[in-house]
């Protein structure tokens, strides 16, 4: 059997102990060995060991245990940084929540830094929206956190019977209070069934949410959370897992943040690695998704917040995915489907609050967690709000670039033939790479019957960790990426595409490691470019055939490899269809790097539109002073009427030379002038 035939059944074999373990199974080892021959000496090992795993905290935490003074009632949760216990704190006779760390878990040091790292961030705090901590300690080898018990359903809890309810047809579900199993007809108790609003002083007894208006109340709750990232973003802590299972209602009514185990002190160090990923995927921000380039700050707390007010009052997750990757690449690329479409009930002033908090570009969200409460509270006393809609030009860009990827199906990778000449090339240099490739060359097609599992090779990217595994695993992917564009598969090799440039954003390879990937498809993505742009020249007007190779285009302007994004402009700017000025003045916003920028403003040179006259005239105050001067070229190249007025800002420039060139344009102008 070939090496790449075993590699599943090896990671199979790898997962399920961990699967077991995460389940609270207990593993015996001489069956586990039965069933799974290739059991290495180093896993025998590692199940063997009293202290693998959680395992231990089982059998040494349970009802009825006493840990340093707090006798354990039930097990309530289980998270990534341990269990959670209803405990009896015995000196004072109070109910406590009580977090478990694994003892096992104290050998690894980054476990130990959150876990202090949550005692520490939360001990900071005192705010009646968030949870507090009585005390943290490590007691009989087992360290604990000792918090306030809520009681009551967390917010996933809420969504959950929300969406039963509505699946089976009920209007009316209690989502707090005693009892909360009770027939809500008995609850009532002869009463008419209403939903609760924010206010109403019998909030205490239940709040009873209207599915056919959930608005205000879920409003409510979520602005009572942005208190208390407000009061926590004061005191220098971000929370960094904002998500509803995070957020507890409790038997009164009244909504409190929780779960600090990833939190980070805004003038402190991560205590993750670069690259790393922390967080829940379907709630983190795009700062965490692409975490490697851009810094997690108080704003990824308010878009995980929105993403939350957007499941609470749609019942639907905006970004999730059929898995990781997939949801990863929806928060970096794609849009949300609107709100409105998901629950047209919901009124548009809540509406703009929702996606104006989860805006992709983090300079346009929310400043602060209190702008965005106070938006919420604003809505609540029919106040206008501060966010503003989006205008209908924007609207229409928006819903182009939200479909772009459906429109692409069967365009990208057309050209991934030029991958073959950069392996060519490659092939003669004599490396390490060399045996790589002849191998996979010698081996790939032949020995799986021409047919390859593109999740087993995304698999081996990023699980990869040797040199050798790393190279070998960018190849296979590659060699695939060619097979499928021989067999025109297109739907695949886009997936399989995006899932690489996702991957790319988060594994923490060496610099020339992840510079061979990029390598690999840049030379894809260039082409690809080259050949859109010849589609299109000879398109015979079809709009949605021109549109879907439009849309193609405008995703790789978006592209990390300046040299895409310029191959991308270029052809655009050629082209200079209208629709496309939208995903050009989000790609001018967002690139940092000259080249990139400059590449754009050449595009827009050749769009005789007002639009592109006044992103190029806000381009006349970058920084950069090649950015500006190219500003001003383009400018000068379309002449508008009030070219003088818009240069204006350059007759200060600090530059001298560039005043030069301002005054040369200004001089031109009047000499054209009657």
């Amino acid at each position: 059997m070939s090496k790449r035939r075993q590699q599943p059944d090896e990671r199979r074999t790898q997962a399920e102990p961990v699967r077991r373990l995460e389940r609270d199974v207990r593993i015996e080892t001489g069956e586990y060995q039965s069933e799974y021959p290739p059991l290495s000496a180093e896993r025998e090992a590692y199940l063997q060991e009293p202290s693998g795993g959680h395992a231990e905290a089982s059998v040494f935490v349970h009802v009825g245990s006493i840990i340093d003074g707090y006798r354990i009632k039930r097990q309530i949760g289980r998270g990534g940084m341990g269990v959670v216990f209803e405990a009896e704190q015995i000196s004072l006779g109070r109910t406590v929540a009580l977090k478990v760390l694994p003892p096992s878990a104290w050998h690894n040091q980054r476990a130990m830094d959150r876990f202090r790292g949550e005692a520490t961030a939360v001990a900071r705090l005192s705010h009646p929206r968030i949870v507090s901590v009585h005390g943290f300690n490590v007691a009989e080898g087992t360290g604990y956190l000792a918090m306030e018990y809520v009681e009551g359903l967390d917010m996933s809890e809420v969504i959950d019977r929300l969406k039963a309810a509505r699946t089976h047809g009920r209007r009316f579900v209690r989502i707090s209070g005693p009892h909360l199993d009770q027939d809500i007809t008995k609850w009532a108790g002869g009463r008419k069934l209403m939903g609760t609003m924010p206010g109403d002083p019998r909030i205490r007894k239940g709040i009873v949410i209207d599915l056919r208006n959930p608005f205000p109340m879920m409003a409510a709750i979520i602005a009572d959370v942005a208190d208390a990232l407000r009061h926590a973003h004061a005191h220098g802590v971000i929370h960094r897992d904002l998500k509803p299972s995070n957020l507890l209602l409790d038997r009164e009514g009244r909504i409190k943040l929780t779960d600090f185990g990833l939190a980070k002190r805004s003038d402190a160090v991560s205590v993750t690695e670069t690259g790393d990923f922390v967080g829940s995927p379907a709630y983190v921000s795009p700062e965490q998704a692409s975490s490697r380039r851009a810094r997690v700050d108080e704003l990824t707390d308010i878009y995980s917040l929105g993403v939350t007010l957007y499941e609470c009052v749609t019942l639907h997750q905006p970004f999730v995915g059929k898995n990781v990757a997939v949801t990863l690449r929806n928060i970096l690329t794609g849009d949300p489907p609107a709100p409105s479409k998901l629950a047209p009930r919901i009124p548009r002033e809540l509406e703009t609050i929702v996606l104006k908090a989860i805006e992709r570009d983090p300079q346009r969200r929310y400043e602060t967690a209190e702008e965005l409460g106070d938006d919420l509270r604003r809505f609540l006393n029919f106040e206008p709000i501060a966010a503003r809609p989006l205008g209908r030009v924007a609207r229409f860009w928006r819903a182009v670039r939200r479909h772009r990827v459906a429109l692409s199906l069967g365009i990208m990778g057309a050209l991934i033939v030029t991958l073959v000449g950069v392996l060519a090339s490659n092939l003669a240099d004599g490396s390490e790479r060399d045996d790589i490739v002849r191998r996979i060359l010698a081996q790939g097609g032949q020995e799986s019957g021409g047919s390859t599992d593109v999740s087993e090779l995304l698999a081996q990217l990023s699980t990869a960790k040797t040199s050798l595994e790393i190279r070998y695993a960018i190849e296979n992917v590659s060699i695939e990426a060619q097979r499928l564009l021989d067999n025109a598969d297109h739907a695949r090799l886009i997936e399989l595409l995006a899932v690489m440039d996702a991957q790319a954003g988060l594994l923490d390879w060496r610099p020339d490691e992840r510079s061979l990937l990029e390598t690999n498809v840049r030379g894809v993505k260039i082409g690809l470019s080259r050949d859109l742009h010849r589609r299109l020249l000879a398109e015979d007007g079809d709009p949605r055939t021109e549109r879907r190779w439009l849309a193609a285009l405008e995703r790789l302007l978006n592209d990390q490899d300046w040299q895409v994004c310029k191959n991308a402009a270029v052809a655009l700017g050629d082209l200079a269809a209208l629709s496309s000025l939208g995903a050009l003045q989000d790609a001018l916003t967002m690139r940092v790097e000259t080249q990139g920028k400059l590449a754009l403003i050449r595009a827009l040179r050749e769009y005789a539109h007002q639009d592109a006259v006044l992103l190029l005239a806000g381009e006349l105050r970058s920084p950069d002073p090649w950015v500006r001067l190219a500003a001003l070229d383009a400018l000068a190249a379309l002449n508008p009427p009030d070219l003088i007025d818009l240069i204006a800002p350059l007759s200060r420039d600090s530059e001298d030379w560039l005043r030069y060139r301002y005054e040369g344009v200004r001089e031109s102008q009047r000499g054209e002038s009657p």
